[in-house]
């Protein structure tokens, strides 16, 4: 999911991510910020295969996609520092994309 989430929240934290990537000695020397933002992204999920976590959820079904999203908004709407909020339509576009 955290790839998906980091995609979501990245024009609103740019500059984060960027600086993520160069702590973690992803930078080449010249590129944008932007370019270093997908560049940490990229390798998270890089990160993920390489520990074998998986892509898509097997168990996570259709019709528990709305109550899922609806869970995680109650949960993270303004208890969470995030760079950017979502709506429960973003949430749960979100979460089909971890459907196997």
């Amino acid at each position: 999911m955290l790839p998906h989430v980091l995609e979501y929240s990245a024009p609103a934290c740019i500059e984060r991510l960027a600086e993520l990537a160069r702590v973690s000695g992803l930078e080449q020397g010249g590129e944008t910020d932007e370019a270093l933002a997908g560049k940490f992204i990229k390798r998270v999920r890089e990160l993920k295969q390489e520990l074998g976590i998986p892509e898509k959820l097997d168990a996570l079904r259709s019709e528990d996609v709305p109550d899922i999203a609806r869970a995680a908004l109650q949960e993270a709407h303004f208890s969470y520092a995030v760079p950017r909020y979502m709506n429960q339509t973003v949430c749960e576009a979100l979460l089909k994309k971890m459907q196997a």
